[in-house]
C-alpha cells in the first residue's frame, strides 16, 4: 500500500519539497509519493478534510497557511504554538498532530556551525516576521547570551518580545540603534527576503561588524546572497538557509515515519539540484 504525503501552499509552484521527499523515499526503498497541492486560503478547510479521505498520512504546510492551518489541527505541540505556526502534520489514528520543524531545523544547522559557543553568543536578529518566529523562539529556548530584534516597525517585533518573555528578556533596536551596536554582536542572522532576488541592498551594513562575527541568512537561492559575499571576509563562519530546509525535511520526515532520515543523501540532493540551476542561469 503506497503511502502519500503532501505540501500545501498558494503558490506552490516553488517548493523543492516534492523533489527531497520524493528521492529520499526512493533511496530509502519506502513506497511512498509526495505531492504539491495549490490551495488558497478559502479552501484550507476543505484540503485538510480531502487529506483525511483519501488517508493522508503525513503533509507540509507553506506560505500562507501555517498559522491559518493550527484551528483545523487536533493537536499541537507546544513548541509549535510559541512559534505560533505549524509547517508539518502528521495523522495519527485520524487526528490530525502539528509540528513546527522550520524552528528545530534552524537551530540544528545553527549549532552544526557554532557549536557549544551558540549559548554564550550575543545574537541579532533582522526582521519580524514568521520566518523570524521561528528562529527567535528556538534561540530564546535554547537560551543565549543576548537575543536583539531589529526590524522596520517595531510592533511586530515587540509581539515577538512579549511572546518570549518567560524565556528571555529580548531588546528590541530600531535600525540606527541596531548599527550602532552592531560591533557587540557575535551572531547576525537575516532572516528577511532581502537578497532573494539578488538585489544589492543590505539587511544591514557590515562595516562595524566585529571580525569573527558569525553570519546566517535564511535565503538559499542564491547559495550566497550579497550580503553574506560582503560580510565574509570578516566572518569567522558563514551560513545559508540549506541547512535549515535540510534539517526541516528530515525532522518532518522521522515525525512522518518514526524512522531516521538520511541527511547526507538530502544534502546532497538538493546542494547538487541547486548547483545545477545556478549553472543555468
Amino acid at each position: 500500500m503506497m503511502e502519500n504525503y503532501a505540501v500545501i501552499g498558494h503558490p506552490i509552484g516553488h517548493s523543492k519539497s516534492p523533489l527531497i521527499h520524493n528521492s529520499h523515499f526512493e533511496t530509502l526503498g519506502r513506497n511512498a509519493i509526495y505531492t504539491s497541492y495549490d490551495v488558497p486560503p478559502e479552501h484550507l478547510g476543505a484540503a485538510v478534510e480531502a487529506f483525511q479521505t483519501l488517508g493522508v498520512k503525513g503533509f507540509n504546510v507553506t506560505v500562507p497557511h501555517k498559522v491559518e492551518i493550527i484551528p483545523f489541527l487536533d493537536f499541537v505541540d507546544e513548541e509549535a504554538l510559541d512559534i505560533g505556526a505549524v509547517n508539518t502534520v502528521v495523522n495519527r489514528e485520524g487526528k490530525w498532530h502539528g509540528y513546527n520543524t522550520d524552528g528545530k531545523g534552524y537551530l540544528n544547522g545553527l549549532i552544526e556551525m557554532t557549536g557549544d559557543a551558540l549559548k554564550q553568543m550575543r545574537v541579532l536578529v533582522i526582521g519580524a516576521g514568521g520566518a523570524s518566529r521561528a528562529v527567535a523562539t528556538v534561540l530564546a529556548r535554547h537560551g543565549v547570551e543576548q537575543l536583539a530584534i531589529t526590524n522596520r516597525t517595531t510592533a511586530r517585533a515587540d509581539e515577538l518580545k512579549a511572546n518570549l518573555a518567560r524565556y528571555i528578556d529580548v531588546d528590541v533596536l530600531d535600525k540606527s540603534s541596531a548599527r550602532r551596536m552592531l560591533p557587540s554582536f557575535d551572531l547576525i542572522i537575516n532572516t528577511t527576503s532581502l537578497g532573494m532576488n539578488g538585489e544589492d541592498t543590505l539587511p544591514m551594513e557590515t562595516e562595524d561588524m566585529k571580525t569573527n562575527v558569525y553570519l546566517s541568512d535564511l535565503i538559499y537561492n542564491p547559495l550566497e546572497t550579497r550580503w553574506l559575499q560582503i560580510g565574509k571576509p570578516k566572518a569567522k563562519a558563514i551560513q545559508n538557509g540549506l541547512s535549515m530546509f535540510i534539517e526541516q525535511a528530515a525532522l518532518a520526515y522521522e515525525i512522518w515515519t518514526e524512522k531516521h532520515a538520511d541527511r547526507a543523501f538530502m544534502s546532497r540532493m538538493i546542494r547538487e539540484e541547486m548547483e545545477k540551476n545556478e549553472t543555468n542561469q
